[in-house]
């Protein structure tokens, strides 16, 4: 389940990355800061170089703006909802007695507003996926590969850093 909602959780980044750059911007002749600065926007996930690499079509560059915009929408309701549902179970729990029918109720409506949430993030990712083209999508899939084979190297590498420090003491 954790695997299933981390993959999720990067595609929908990855998703919306996608969507921030091919709505145009930066401009044509901007510079590499402005290019640096929207990559931060964009949560850092998608090099300038992958959109340029796609060369999406004006069409599909707004379709994927647009779909980005209404995804963020029903992204930020459904966790302010989530939010709220977990302020009010705080509140149940603070309660002396506990009314664990109450508290179970709220929790049950917390995991239904988590899953909205991640059915959200793979609806993006079919509504992304879906107007590539067939060759956008095999170099979608190559980016993700590459993308997932650097976590894996950084995390051994974290890993075997913590390791020598522990036998270092």
């Amino acid at each position: 389940m954790k695997k299933q909602i981390f993959i999720s959780l990067l595609l929908a980044t990855a998703v919306g990355a996608f969507a921030e750059k091919a709505a145009g911007t930066p401009a044509e002749n901007s510079t590499p800061k402005e290019e640096a600065v929207e990559s931060q926007a964009t949560g850092g996930n998608i090099t300038p170089g992958l959109i340029d690499e796609l060369q999406l079509t004006p069409e599909q560059k707004q379709g994927l703006r647009e779909t980005y915009v209404q995804n963020q929408k029903k992204k930020i309701q459904l966790q302010s909802e989530k939010a709220m549902l977990e302020l009010d179970l705080k509140n149940a729990l603070s309660k002396d007695p506990i009314d664990k029918a109450e508290a179970g109720r709220i929790g049950e409506k917390i995991g239904d507003a988590e899953k909205k949430i991640t059915q959200l993030k793979v609806d993006s990712w079919t509504q992304f996926l879906s107007k590539l083209t067939p060759d956008q999508h095999r170099k979608v899939l190559e980016f993700q590969s590459r993308h997932h084979e650097m976590r894996r190297e950084m995390k051994e590498k974290i890993r075997e850093e913590n390791r020598e420090r522990r036998e270092m003491k």
